[in-house]
């Protein structure tokens, strides 16, 4: 994942978009054993959600470098 996906993918997360639908495939993307996956960029919008949306509507600026930073390597995002 590079940095334009990220931002695309920050943006829909901060969207009123419904995302509920999209499949999650990130269980344990920080552990050294996690393969390389191919996802969309709303599924990481997701993940960021998930991750990331404080319950104020706020970023949590940490939690959004680890995903960036695993993403780098482990994410390959597709369509």
């Amino acid at each position: 994942m590079n940095k334009s996906e990220l931002t695309d993918a920050l943006s829909i997360a901060q969207s009123n978009v419904d995302l509920t639908g999209e499949a999650q495939p990130f269980d344990g993307f920080g552990l050294p054993e996690f393969k390389p996956t191919a996802c969309t960029r709303r599924q990481v919008a997701r993940l960021i959600r998930w991750q990331c949306i404080q319950f104020n509507g706020q970023l949590d600026a940490k939690a959004l470098e680890e995903i960036r930073f695993h993403g780098r390597k482990k994410f390959i995002v597709v369509g």
